[in-house]
């Protein structure tokens, strides 16, 4: 089936830039977490667009995410092989005192970046998108009010798309999930197999405060398990939002070089995902990390690299799903055009075209350099307008829950 794919107007384009361009201190997030410490529910109430973001009484109040981690491993000379990851978190608060906090990875081996040119060359290994969910409690900071102290429970439940293969949700734990996550011997024998909250407390985390910028929405990067730290108690929920199946992409490398004219040169790192909902809507998740300056030696692992953007955009919509004429294995999912869309972008700011504010106009405002605003968008819906696909049609995979990166689906920002 060909797909309808649409490439972002310029206008689109430039408005990402705009937000580099203007960008002040971030709005401070209405309650539960702008004030002191937040214990009850405020009872607010807002319908919205798809993925159960906006339903009944829970909306988004915050969303934050924290700078990228360049991690490498060499081992060259040895062996003629070395690895890169790109990792990053991103933290999501909604009014009911629930969070969502994901964490991105994309590994690459064998990158390399050409002093001429733009043809980079590199092997996607492996990539991945974990979403843990639990309940938070947030405090202003008693030595930063420009801060927040947010502590984060013990994850109740995680959903992990991983590398192509497979989807799991402990919130509705199969046999098939079962299989794709025990550990197996060289003969397919299983050695260790899990349930559910088996699993769960495998990847959870203890309870966690970390401190946040109320102005930039963001905050450092963190470890979510030791090496040898011990599997927490955890309580499984069975919500599952009303999520039915989350599809990955294998990760995509960009590579813009602009020597020998100016010694400058970017590597971009990117993922999409998708999450199917029961009530036939969807969010398209893209995850994507950049780093100018990368530099991988062939000795040793100490990589280095200018971390330079990284952020999240989310669109939601309605979609449609039925399996595919010639293959009973693969899905045709139809999206309709986003109705929303959200940006956390590179511990600067967040926008919710659902949400939208003065401040969040002036963020999206382009200037010339006379500093005269040449594209302006005034409310969400002009600047959902901007960014938004067009209606797509997607072949899925049932069986590794993935789908073909979409080159055109939105264009990466690029700084």
């Amino acid at each position: 089936m060909k797909k309808r794919r649409t490439l972002l107007t310029l206008t689109a384009i430039l408005g990402c830039f705009g937000l580099l361009a203007s960008c002040n201190n971030g709005e401070e997030p209405s309650s539960p977490i702008s004030g002191d410490s937040q214990t009850t529910q405020d009872g607010s109430s807002n319908t919205g667009t798809g993925g159960g973001t906006t339903t009944g009484d829970k909306t988004l109040v915050g969303a934050y995410t924290s700078p990228a981690e360049l991690v490498y491993r060499n081992m060259r000379p040895t062996y003629n092989y070395y690895m890169t990851y790109f990792n990053f978190e991103s933290l999501e608060l909604f009014s009911d005192y629930t969070y969502a906090l994901s964490y991105s990875s994309m590994m690459f081996s064998a990158v390399v970046l050409p002093d001429v040119g733009s043809d980079a060359t590199s092997n996607e290994r492996d990539n991945t998108v974990e979403t843990y969910y639990g309940t938070y409690e947030s405090v202003v900071n008693d030595l930063d009010e420009d801060s927040l102290d947010i502590t984060l429970s013990i994850p109740n439940r995680v959903v992990v798309s991983y590398d192509s293969k497979y989807f799991i949700d402990t919130a509705q734990w199969t046999d098939a999930m079962a299989d794709a996550v025990a550990v197996k011997d060289a003969d397919g024998n299983v050695t260790k197999s899990f349930t559910a909250e088996s699993y769960l407390a495998s990847k959870a985390f203890h309870e966690k405060t970390i401190l946040a910028s109320k102005s930039n929405y963001s905050f450092d990067f963190f470890e979510l398990r030791g090496a040898d730290e011990a599997d927490p108690d955890v309580t499984v929920s069975t919500d599952t939002q009303g999520l039915v199946a989350a599809y990955l992409t294998p990760a995509k490398f960009f590579y813009q070089n602009m020597r020998p004219n100016f010694n400058y040169y970017i590597t971009s790192f990117t993922q999409q995902q998708l999450l199917v909902y029961s009530d036939n809507t969807y969010e398209m998740n893209v995850f994507s990390s950049q780093f100018s300056g990368l530099i991988l030696p062939e000795e040793g692992s100490n990589a280095s690299g200018s971390e330079r953007v990284n952020y999240v955009q989310k669109f939601n919509g309605d979609c449609t799903s039925q399996t595919d004429d010639l293959d009973e294995d693969s899905l045709d999912i139809s999206l309709s055009a986003p109705e929303r869309a959200r940006i956390y972008f590179n511990s600067l700011y967040y926008l919710d075209t659902e949400k939208w504010t003065e401040e969040m106009t002036e963020k999206t405002n382009t200037t010339n350099e006379d500093q005269t605003v040449t594209v302006n968008y005034p409310d969400g819906e002009s600047y959902l307008k901007a960014v938004a696909f067009d209606a797509q049609e997607i072949l899925a995979s049932k069986t590794n829950y993935s789908f073909d990166y979409i080159d055109d689906l939105v264009a990466p920002i690029l700084v």
